[in-house]
């Protein structure tokens, strides 16, 4: 059974080089309600089982801003840079 997700980001120039990274403990995700969640909580919320929690992998922006735990949830994120584009994210997962 194949199931995808697609994001978008409006990210600006200086937004790059993104990179995938392990998740760590300070990890943050940016909610559409303005607020913030840990990555940590994300991934119990999602019932991702404690031992997979620590393979988890994010994609952040050059400074480090959380767009997506990979899998999981992303954000809806907006530079703040007067010009941006919009890129996807498109994650496909194969159950087995």
């Amino acid at each position: 059974f194949l199931t995808d997700r697609v994001y978008h980001f409006d990210l600006a120039d200086s937004d790059f080089p993104l990179r995938v990274r392990p998740a760590n403990a300070n990890d943050q995700i940016a909610l559409t309600n303005g607020g913030h969640q840990r990555v940590n909580r994300v991934l119990i919320n999602a019932k991702i089982p404690s031992i997979k929690r620590n393979q988890t992998s994010v994609l952040v922006t050059a400074s480090g801003t959380v767009l997506s735990v990979l899998g999981v949830k992303a954000t809806f994120y907006r530079s703040v840079a007067e010009t941006t584009h919009t890129y996807f994210l498109v994650e496909r997962h194969v159950d087995q």
